[in-house]
């Protein structure tokens, strides 16, 4: 396994996406943005009508990826984990593509 990313529901209407890892040794070859794709995909034929995902702000890489793949910087918490950290909510709204 090379990464993984999973789907939460929440309303019925709405994904969270969840961890989302790819392995490090595999970073930067377009992996990440396979796994980000696919999983916009299902939430599209599973009729989804929003998609967003929790980050820390300091993972730059990964909000340039969100952003690239259309997900908009949607709010800011200030939260502790061990330390003060910042996270940040992306967030899309999706429409189903006809086939």
């Amino acid at each position: 396994m090379v990464g993984s990313i999973t789907l939460a529901t929440r309303p019925p209407t709405e994904a969270q996406l969840r961890w989302f890892i790819p392995d490090p040794a595999c970073r930067g070859i377009g992996l990440g943005r396979q796994l980000i794709d696919a999983a916009l995909e299902f939430c599209r034929e599973k009729c989804f009508q929003r998609v967003f995902l929790y980050t820390i702000i300091e993972l730059l890489p990964a909000g340039h990826l969100y952003q690239s793949a259309g997900l908009g910087l949607a709010g800011r918490l200030h939260r502790e984990w061990g330390r003060p950290a910042e996270e940040v909510c992306y967030e899309r709204g999706l429409v189903k593509l006809d086939t």
